[in-house]
């Protein structure tokens, strides 16, 4: 029987779970997890400044639908208003918790953080079209840098040197403890 690899199954460059401590994340990760970070950081920017532009909006909701009553239209704003906390809240939490997972070298990490900047990618436009066409131009920033943000993480996610890290941790944390 051949043997790629004597003395075991890993390469003798590669970690192996019997070779001591956990590996330490590349540039590439520690890049990635940073830009999550900026990411929540940006996110909760946006969820900001959309408070500071609550009046505006009121007097938009106003516009729109003349016929409601001042209390149905201050109802639409504090939904619509809601809806922003909850969203920023959640994207915050997500920005966070792929950060920590893709920095302790969960594989599955990277895998979601991707499917959720494809999400993105749907979403993105949609929301810089809305902000567009209710005269806030300015507020088109926030999603674009969101989305260039994710990019970049998703990118350095995938690098070569990434995926010897994420292969290397998961055979650490796989390795039976004594």
């Amino acid at each position: 029987m051949y043997q790629q690899y004597p003395g075991g199954a890993f390469p003798p460059d590669s970690f192996s779970p019997a070779s001591g401590p956990a590996p330490s994340a590349p540039h590439a990760v520690t890049a990635a997890t940073r830009l999550m970070y900026a990411g929540a950081v940006v996110t909760a920017l946006a969820a900001v400044g959309n408070l500071f532009l609550s009046p505006s909006l009121h007097r938009e909701v106003q516009q729109a639908h003349p016929a409601d009553t001042p209390a149905q239209v201050s109802a639409a704003v504090h939904v619509t208003l809601g809806a922003d906390i909850v969203g920023a809240v959640i994207g915050i939490t997500l920005w966070l918790l792929m950060a920590r997972f893709c920095r302790d070298g969960r594989s599955p990490a990277r895998i979601v953080a991707t499917v959720l900047f494809g999400l993105d990618t749907i979403v993105a436009p949609l929301t810089a079209l809305a902000s567009v066409n209710v005269n806030h131009a300015w507020a088109i920033i926030p999603p674009v840098v969101i989305w260039s943000v994710g990019l970049v993480a998703v990118i350095m996610l995938w690098r070569p040197e990434s995926s010897t890290f994420f292969r290397a941790a998961g055979y650490h944390r796989s390795a039976p403890r004594y």
